[in-house]
Formats: C-alpha cells, sequence, structure tokens
C-alpha cells in the first residue's frame, strides 16, 4: 500500500502540471490569453506547455495506480519526478544560456525573473523528493 504523501505528491504535482500545462499552450494559441498570463510569469509557449503536460500525465498515472493498488504507483512516481527534474534542468540551463548571450553580446536588457518558467520552479519539490525517497530508488521501484 502506498504512503498516503506519496499519494498526495502524485495528485498535487499532477494537477499543477496539468493546470500549466494546458495554460501555457492556451497562451501559447490564442494571443489574447498570453498578455494575461505574463504577469503571472506564464509564457506562451505551446511546446513547453505541451512537455508540462506529458509530466502531468506521467503524475495522475501514479495516482491512479496508488488508487487501484496496482503495485506500479511507486515506479511512476518516481519517473515522473525524475522527468520534472531533467527538464526543471534543462529549462534552468536555457535560462543561463540565455544570460550568458545576454552579457556577452550585450543588445538587450536581461531579467532572469521574467525567463523563470513553470518548469524551472515546479521541479524544486520533485527534487527534494527524490533526493528524500532516494534510498527506494534502486530496488523498490514496483512496489512498497
Amino acid at each position: 500500500m502506498a504512503s498516503l504523501t506519496k499519494r498526495i505528491v502524485a495528485g498535487i504535482f499532477g494537477i499543477l502540471y496539468l493546470t500549466f500545462g494546458v495554460t501555457e499552450t492556451l497562451s501559447g494559441l490564442v494571443p489574447g490569453i498570453a498578455e494575461q498570463t505574463a504577469a503571472f510569469m506564464i509564457p506562451a509557449d505551446i511546446m513547453g506547455g505541451l512537455v508540462l503536460c506529458v509530466v502531468a500525465a506521467v503524475y495522475l498515472a501514479a495516482l491512479y495506480r496508488f488508487g487501484t493498488g496496482a503495485g506500479s504507483g511507486q515506479a511512476y512516481l518516481y519517473v515522473a519526478m525524475a522527468l520534472s527534474v531533467i527538464f526543471g534542468t534543462v529549462a534552468l540551463l536555457s535560462l543561463v544560456a540565455q544570460g550568458t548571450d545576454l552579457l556577452v553580446f550585450g543588445e538587450e536588457p536581461w531579467s532572469p525573473i521574467a525567463l523563470l518558467v513553470p518548469m524551472v520552479w515546479l521541479a524544486i519539490l520533485p527534487a527534494a523528493g527524490i533526493s528524500v525517497w532516494k534510498s527506494r530508488f534502486p530496488g523498490h521501484m514496483a512496489g512498497e
């Protein structure tokens, strides 16, 4: 049986990733929404939104597996957390690359706060979760 904490993590992050993914995708498709979401640091990025939706699907699959007692919910949760950290790291490296480009060529002002997309800050807690649950990572992927 999965711990309540892991169910809550899977549910909350599934909903968060899905919400931000759909919002990013819609703001990329509908120009009027892009101006409204920019105030909340949500970019108009169709591909980034789709990536967030894929990660949300894995989190929600973990929640479903926990609910049905299929035994593989923990593996889905670990994969979702790993995807969160991987995509968050890639987005963070993109942020650093853009900052370096602007420092070297200096054509326009750089605001790191404006470039911190949800993919970066949504990866912080899953990274902490991986570090806390790392003892279960290698040999206990299929169950409790």
